[in-house]
């Protein structure tokens, strides 16, 4: 409760400091932002800077929509900010900066615009979120007498992502400029060209040739009947359209770079995208890079559509604004940057977090204590594998696999690093040599291979469920007196940061079982069917339903604290204390099915923890539910794949992970899409459709 209150208090100061800064923005009107750029011009003018090295910037900053990422849009305006604040009047080109902000100075991105620059000036705007509209008025407002003298105009709207190079005093308008010098009949400039519809520059960086301006936008005039037929249509492809009717040429930023191609010239080049459906649209594709465009969409509608943008591409993108982050110290970014928004917002943040741990992962190459220094107490993990952990039974399947390396990389993120982990094969299915391989990759001693007598490995059943193997691991582990707590887990689990810190924290040092928090499908499972059953829905349209009710009504779904009965527990979120083990010498698969009445096929883990406790007087720790970073993941995890950004396949027996990707893909006759894709849809959740549930039993291949 006092970390909460601490975090609060953090929040309401920095909110408060926030809001200082938003008041001490002064925001003009349209006559003092003439005012301003003729003040401007002027000093261009006594230093004799030449028309060609000329341009004025209208940034259009909106405001967001609840699905949108408050992470991209921030990170966007302050990278560009940064570029503005760079761009000193001693640069090569010139340009004046007219940042006009939706909402005023109650607009949250508002507070990272360039406080103070004497080459910017900032006004509040009365249009739309991403109303192209607003900059083209903006330009009426600054009138003819302006724009002749200058070269150029750039349309910028904060969905734009950059300049991703020539940052320094604005070396990067060369890009521009060059295009406009060396082919006189472009008329518009964008980062990229979309054939969507029809051949159009896109909105989030247009420049615009200065002498071509008025003729294009007289077109927009709301008082004519043309005017009101452009502003009524898509501005962004009607903008195109007028200049193309008007005899000018389209070129392209990414066109150039990409395909030296810097005039549109009537072929619409179609890309790799994620899917078909958005070849058209280079939004969608895979292989342009940040640079090449220059600026970059990366915000808005798109965004938030899941499974749009390319994963490479995705990836492109952050890997330039980490080098524009690591070169720039001014410009604190909000990272790790969470691209999605709406109600997943919070989970997905968390999970960001966790994978930021990956950028620092320290591997323990060989030991490093002193001779005769004492072995620090460690957690000890005994990680059941099979060949379906492995890369070779993975690499081709169309579901999200939690496998070896995710478990691995888990663990190596923990903030405390003493822990070992024995994988052991648990059947007869030869994977040992691929294990071994595996496990050399990652070159960290804590990573144990660990060999079992063949006769311990036999054929899998779910009776025994690799019981035998696991209790025959345990024998030979627990011999380890640095191995202070035990635990058994599967090769397809993960980890929150924060486990081993939690196992070996002080406080449960007394305690002989450790129960941490979990996220097991079983457990969405069974409280579904409990409710289809109840509601009297046991057919297609009762998956799903619930799914998403519950993600929405609590962020962590159906993770639960353990409870200490069979069912209610889980056998990788369970912590033994090495002594008291060794004294019971009570091992697990005494509690199978086919020993015990009153238990289930493979629930010797709930059956042991009962009976340790309530008959044998164990002593239990339950740390309080705290998120992610403290909690057992049993692959597959609902929690995991909707936190990693993916969708459940909530089918009645062969559930799954998959990505967003995939789902595009997939029939609509078997799959109900249209459930996914409808209004208000978390797009979150997948299941069959009628068609497809009758035919549930046989081989779904969305799991192939």
């Amino acid at each position: 409760a006092m970390r909460n209150f601490a975090w609060l208090a953090t929040v309401a100061v920095f909110a408060h400091i926030m809001s200082a800064v938003t008041a001490g923005l002064t925001f003009v009107n349209e006559t003092t932002i003439q005012m301003r750029v003729k003040e401007e011009l002027k000093l261009w003018d006594e230093g004799s800077v030449p028309l060609s090295r000329r341009s004025i910037v209208v940034y259009h900053l909106g405001e967001l929509s609840n699905e949108e990422s408050i992470d991209v849009a921030e990170n966007n305006v302050k990278v560009f900010t940064a570029a503005v604040l760079a761009h000193t009047n001693s640069a090569h080109h010139r340009a004046f900066y007219i940042f006009r902000v939706v909402g005023g100075k109650r607009n949250v991105l508002a507070r990272h615009l360039p406080l103070g620059s004497p080459n910017s000036v900032i006004s509040k705007c009365s249009h739309h979120s991403r109303d192209i509209m607003a900059q083209i008025n903006t330009i009426h407002v600054l009138g003819t007498e302006v724009v002749d003298k200058v070269h150029s105009l750039l349309f910028v709207n904060h969905d734009a992502r950059g300049p991703f190079e020539g940052r320094e005093n604005g070396a990067w308008w060369d890009r521009i400029t060059n295009i406009f010098n060396t082919y006189p009949q472009v008329g518009l400039i964008g980062a990229t060209i979309s054939c969507e519809i029809t051949a159009h520059v896109q909105s989030h960086a247009i420049a615009v040739r200065a002498k071509a301006a008025w003729s294009i936008f007289e077109e927009f005039d709301p008082s004519t009947p043309t005017g009101k037929r452009n502003r009524a249509a898509h501005p962004e492809i009607a903008l195109s359209s007028v200049a193309i009717a008007k005899g000018y040429k389209l070129s392209s930023l990414a066109y150039e770079r990409h395909w030296k191609e810097p005039e549109y010239v009537g072929r619409c080049i179609s890309s790799k995208g994620n899917y078909q459906l958005y070849n058209a649209n280079p939004t969608s594709w895979c292989d342009i890079r940040p640079d090449e465009a220059l600026f970059t969409r990366w915000g808005g509608p798109t965004l938030s559509l899941r499974g749009y943008y390319c994963q490479k591409h995705i990836d492109n993108i952050h890997e330039a604004t980490m080098k524009i982050a690591e070169s720039e110290h001014s410009v604190h970014l909000a990272l790790p940057e969470t691209i999605f928004g709406g109600p997943l917002y919070a989970l997905s943040k968390e999970y960001d977090l966790e994978r930021w741990n990956d950028k620092s992962l320290k591997r323990v190459k060989y030991n490093s204590l002193p001779r005769g220094g004492e072995t620090p107490q460690k957690v000890c993990f005994l990680v059941r594998a099979a060949w379906m952990h492995g890369k070779n039974a993975t690499k081709r399947a169309n579901s999200v696999q939690m496998d070896l390396d995710l478990f691995i990389t888990t663990l190596l993120r923990q903030s405390n690093p003493n822990w070992d982990a024995y994988f052991f094969v648990t059947d007869d299915q030869p994977f040992e040599d691929e294990l071994r391989v595996i496990l050399r990759e990652y070159a960290d001693i804590r990573l144990k291979y660990l060999h079992l007598d063949p006769k311990f490995r036999p054929k899998y059943d779910p009776v025994n469920a690799a019981y035998p193997a696991s209790d025959e691991a345990l024998r030979l582990v627990m011999q380890k007196r640095e191995c202070v707590r035990l635990s058994v887990t599967n090769g397809d689990n993960a980890y929150g940061s924060e486990v081993v810190a939690t196992v070996l924290d002080p406080k449960a040092t007394s305690a002989d079982l450790i129960l941490l928090s979990m996220d097991n499908r079983n457990f969405a499972r069974s409280e579904c069917r409990q409710l289809r059953k109840k509601n009297k829905n046991e057919d297609y349209t009762g998956y799903c339903e619930y799914f998403e009710k519950k993600y929405k009504e609590e962020i962590y779904g159906y993770a639960r604290t353990p409870a200490v009965r069979i069912g209610g527990v889980d056998l990788a979120s369970v912590f033994i204390e090495r002594n008291k083990f060794i004294k019971s010498n009570i091992f697990f698969n005494e509690f199978s099915s086919a020993k015990i009445s009153g238990s289930c096929a493979g629930c010797q883990d709930g059956a042991w923890v009962q009976t340790m406790v309530r008959k044998h007087k164990w002593t239990t720790h339950i740390p309080p539910f705290s998120g992610l970073k403290h909690m057992v993941f049993h692959g597959p995890s609902p929690l995991w794949c909707i936190a990693s950004g993916n969708v459940w396949f909530d089918h009645p027996d062969s559930v799954a992970c998959v990505s967003h990707t995939v789902v595009k893909k997939l029939d609509p006759k078997v799959f109900d899409l249209a459930h996914y894709n409808s209004a208000g849809s978390p797009h979150n959740c997948l299941r069959l459709t009628a068609a497809g549930y009758q035919i549930k039993d046989q081989r779904v291949t969305v799991l192939v």
